[in-house]
Formats: structure tokens, C-alpha cells, sequence
């Protein structure tokens, strides 16, 4: 129970560090914006990527029982999908805690999860080779490849690669 409330704590740091609020600022016993938002988040992105159960965090958030968390778990989805700013955020935290390491999926059976956070990207392919290159131009890709490889540049693309990827052992022979 003690490893689940220290993963519950890191959770929530991050969560108040993104909304940029002081740690200490933050009682749960309180009902004042932005304490409710916040214990539904943490209840959210716990379950979602350690499963802490509803008791644990029922304690951890100083809730009466269980059930306050499956309702404020629900109650946060259904506000997600009317507010493109809570989407936003809930996005980004999701991702943070990914990048962190805090995630069951992360290192499950062997299996790694590779965050790549891309915004203004070259790809470079030649025959079957592909290599993307991030925070370079075009001139020095070309350089560095030299000829005969084609290039594509992605500019204001926001966009990441979520890649999950099976370790194997190499055998030796």
C-alpha cells in the first residue's frame, strides 16, 4: 500500500507541477477550485497506468469511500469531452507520466514504450533505409547522408510517435 500512495504522490506532483500550483498549496479536504479537478485527475492517471485501486486512492485523496473515485473518475471523462482545454491538459499529463518511466506500460514483460516528441522533423529515405532527423536542417542532413537519399520536411507538425517494442535476447553462438 506504502509503494502505491509514493506512485499516487508522483502522480500527483506532476499533475500540479504542469498546472503550475505550488505542492504545498494543495489540502484535500478542501472543496475550492481547483482541489476537485485535480483529485479527479489523480485518481484518473493512477488507475490508468498502475492500477491503484479505488480503496487506495480513496485514502490518498481523503475521500469517505471508494465510489467517490469511480464517480469523479467518470465525471472527469465526461468533462473531457466537452472541454477541449481539459482534453489538452489530460493529453499532456498522460504523456509526461509515460516519459517519466511511471507507467505499467512501460518495461511490462520486456516490452518498452519509446516516447518521441516531434515538431519540425526531416525524414530521409533511400531504397528501404528511412532516418528521421529532429532539430537539424535540411542542409546538414544532406551533408551528413550525402547523395542519393530523398528528403521530406515536416514543419509545424506537433506531432509524436508512441512505439511499442518487444526486447529479445540475443543469443550467443
Amino acid at each position: 500500500m506504502e509503494q502505491s500512495h509514493h506512485k499516487i504522490e508522483m502522480v500527483k506532483n506532476i499533475i500540479l507541477s504542469y498546472l503550475n500550483i505550488p505542492i504545498g498549496s494543495i489540502h484535500f479536504d478542501r472543496r475550492n477550485a481547483p482541489v476537485p479537478t485535480i483529485k479527479k485527475m489523480i485518481g484518473y492517471f493512477s488507475q490508468k497506468h498502475f492500477s491503484a485501486t479505488q480503496g487506495e486512492l480513496a485514502s490518498f485523496l481523503n475521500y469517505k469511500t471508494h465510489s467517490s473515485v469511480s464517480i469523479g473518475i467518470s465525471t472527469l471523462i465526461s468533462e473531457s469531452e466537452h472541454s477541449e482545454k481539459l482534453r489538452t491538459q489530460m493529453k499532456d499529463i498522460d504523456r509526461i507520466i509515460i516519459e517519466k518511466g511511471l507507467s505499467r506500460l512501460s518495461g511490462k514483460n520486456n516490452e518498452w514504450y519509446i516516447f518521441l516528441d516531434l515538431n519540425d522533423f526531416i525524414i530521409a529515405t533511400k531504397g528501404t533505409s528511412s532516418v528521421l532527423w529532429h532539430n537539424m536542417t535540411m542542409a546538414q542532413a544532406e551533408t551528413i547522408l550525402g547523395d542519393g537519399w530523398e528528403f521530406t520536411e515536416h514543419k509545424k507538425t506537433e506531432k509524436f510517435i508512441y512505439k511499442r517494442i518487444k526486447l529479445t535476447k540475443i543469443k550467443n553462438q
